[in-house]
């Protein structure tokens, strides 16, 4: 991969969308390619700017495209990843890894962590359903020599967690042959491969790696030329400069199984929340449970329709336990009244996102401040004393419902003596626990 030479909005697709787009490329190949296995490119800045309807059509239906390498961004990977897939191309963002050398790591670079982190930052946005899975690639580069198996293995394995923890998503390996029989080890074996083997096979569709997989059983992907033609006689339809080649091992069918797709599911427990509570009071906050009840880890975000309602945490990730969120409630601001929120879980990777839980708040008013101005003073005393019919004269007439401050059916002097009791004065707020 050494020589493979406007950020894409979440918002502006629906997931629907993204999941239907793999679809549309099976059906725009036909029926009578199926059977073939499906050609593709790895691209990189080094490529320029690339016509990807013009590789689409030229036959390659899969495209690996470089985010980063190192600490650097790619140039071109914010234009080639939105580009690719609306020409029809199934893409993947890939790392080109540059490991850590210290006494963990006997490898000059950076750290796992640190590495995954400048990856997503760069490519998260596409590391959702509709996408192929990311890559990390793993080769040192300029003259460097991988120092122990065992090392590199632990590097790459604590990248690829790294990355699944933030996305729910396992990265493919990128390795040629030598690395796979001698610089890696068994823990990577599980991980799916994308070989190289630069052998240059007149017919890819059938042809298999010379140089074999090394710990692994088998290839998925297959990087079989590392050459292209020169710029002016493009191997590529669209490519203008040499460009690397691969195929993947099986029909255009099974390589759906490696877009990523929408498999958690969203289960919310319990299923509304409610708080009744005194103006000017905030309640005790509560609880709600988030667990993802599909395969895999789901990464999700939680966010609130209603300002005031917030959460704490504001997302995370299951991969079946469940976690705890917590609610809480500021009534600054509420009108005495019902008011409703709601507390809305989504995630990229869930098959059910959104999921939403409906929160409703009622306030009630302070005995005695009958304006709802937030005192309790003289002009709630000239109310109470409008409302007045005496006792056992029967309900409080129209609009004097809340002068009734001892609950009894009628408005008389034991409510004057709730309203002493709860008596502020202009401009102080009352105690919002006076009570009968």
């Amino acid at each position: 991969m050494r020589l493979r030479a406007v950020p894409s909005s979440r918002s502006g697709w629906t997931l629907r969308g993204l999941v239907a787009l793999a679809g549309m490329v099976v059906a725009a190949i036909g029926s009578s390619a199926s059977a073939a296995r499906p050609l593709g490119v790895d691209v990189s800045q080094f490529q320029g700017t690339i016509d990807w309807n013009q590789v689409y059509a030229g036959g390659r239906v899969f495209a690996f495209i470089r985010a980063t390498h190192g600490s650097l961004n790619d140039t071109k990977f914010l234009f080639n990843m939105p580009a690719a897939r609306n020409a029809g191309v199934l893409a993947g963002a890939y790392h080109f890894a540059v490991p850590v050398y210290d006494e963990d790591y006997d490898l000059p670079g950076a750290h796992p962590q640190t590495e995954a982190a400048r990856f997503l930052n760069q490519a998260r946005n596409f590391l959702i359903p509709g996408y192929l899975r990311p890559v990390i690639d793993v080769e040192l580069g300029g003259g460097q020599t991988p120092v122990g198996a065992a090392n590199l293995s632990d590097w790459t394995n604590a990248w690829i967690e790294a990355v699944e923890q933030q996305t729910g998503v396992e990265a493919i390996v990128y390795c040629n042959s030598n690395y796979a029989k001698n610089y890696l080890n068994s823990t990577l074996a599980s991980r799916t491969l994308w070989i190289a083997d630069w052998t240059y096979p007149s017919n890819p569709d059938t042809a298999q790696p010379t140089h074999g997989t090394g710990l692994w059983s088998n290839w998925v992907f297959w990087q079989y030329s590392n050459m292209g033609n020169t710029a002016g006689n493009p191997s590529v339809p669209g490519i203008n400069a040499r460009v690397d080649l691969d195929v993947f091992n099986g029909t255009l069918a099974q390589l759906q199984n490696y877009v990523i797709a929408p498999t958690a599911v969203i289960s919310l427990s319990p299923a509304s929340l409610s708080r009744t509570v005194r103006q000017f009071v905030n309640p005790a906050s509560q609880t709600f449970t988030v667990r993802n009840t599909g395969p895999g880890t789901m990464v999700y975000e939680v966010l609130t329709a209603g300002a005031w309602l917030s959460v704490n945490p504001d997302g995370g990730t299951s991969a079946g336990e469940i976690d705890t969120i917590t609610v809480s409630y500021s009534t600054a601001g509420l009108n005495v009244g019902t008011h409703n929120g709601t507390i809305i879980v989504t995630s990229l990777l869930a098959n059910n996102s959104p999921q939403t839980i409906e929160v409703t708040m009622t306030i009630t008013p302070t005995p005695g401040n009958l304006d709802h101005d937030g005192d309790v003073d003289a002009d709630d005393l000239a109310i109470l004393l409008g409302c007045i019919t005496g006792p056992g004269q029967g309900p409080p007439a129209a609009g004097c419902a809340e002068a009734d401050l001892d609950g009894d059916g009628d408005t008389d002097q034991s409510d004057f003596g709730v309203f002493q009791r709860c008596l502020s004065g202009t401009g102080i707020p009352p105690d919002p626990y006076c009570a009968p």
